[in-house]
């Protein structure tokens, strides 16, 4: 079950880490977007933008509601790994948002919004998060397969090369399946 359950998340951590890699350069000549507006005047929004992807809440706005997506320039060209601040292009030149080697927290203080709450983050963080499940599960299978190869059991490495196909291995209780030539 575990096993079944890692190599899910596996496959969604590959998924993600393709979209990923499809969106990073992208993002250089284009702000995606895509947020949703509620009835009660909050907004959630998912962006890319030179090279980040941003993650943004802000309450207390009466936009239009339901679901926006498009595309512009992008706006945040001036980031770099080594600031200390970004200024923050929705805001106005007078709000630096906190960045520490490129990660950015956003926080405004009540006042015309009730909240305004988001981070942004480098796809290049975000590419070696996503690659490292689907990495072990690489090594997972080729570990399994390497072990079957010369007769040992796939779950616990016990060697099998005394025992007949359909029987279980003496360890763990795993079935015997046939050789691998």
């Amino acid at each position: 079950m575990f096993r079944r359950l890692f190599y899910a998340a596996a496959c969604v951590s590959a998924i993600l880490l393709v979209a990923t890699l499809i969106v990073w350069p992208v993002s250089h000549y284009r702000d995606l977007y895509a947020y949703y507006d509620t009835a009660g005047g909050d907004e959630y929004l998912l962006a890319a933008d030179s090279g980040r992807a941003l993650v943004r809440y802000i309450s207390g706005f009466d936009p239009p509601r339901g679901w926006h997506f498009g595309a512009n320039r992008p706006q945040w060209s001036h980031w770099s790994y080594g600031s200390w601040g970004t200024p923050d292009p929705d805001l106005g030149p007078g709000y630096v948002a906190p960045t520490f080697l490129g990660v950015c927290l956003y926080y405004l203080p009540p006042g015309r919004l009730r909240a305004y709450h988001g981070a942004s983050v480098p796809f290049s963080y975000l590419t070696l998060l996503f690659s490292i499940l689907p990495l072990l599960a690489f090594r997972s299978i080729r570990r399994r397969r390497r072990l079957a190869r010369a007769g040992h059991c796939s779950k616990c490495g016990y060697n099998l090369c005394a025992h007949k196909p359909g029987d279980k291995c003496p360890e763990c209780g795993t079935p015997v399946a046939e050789r691998v030539p």
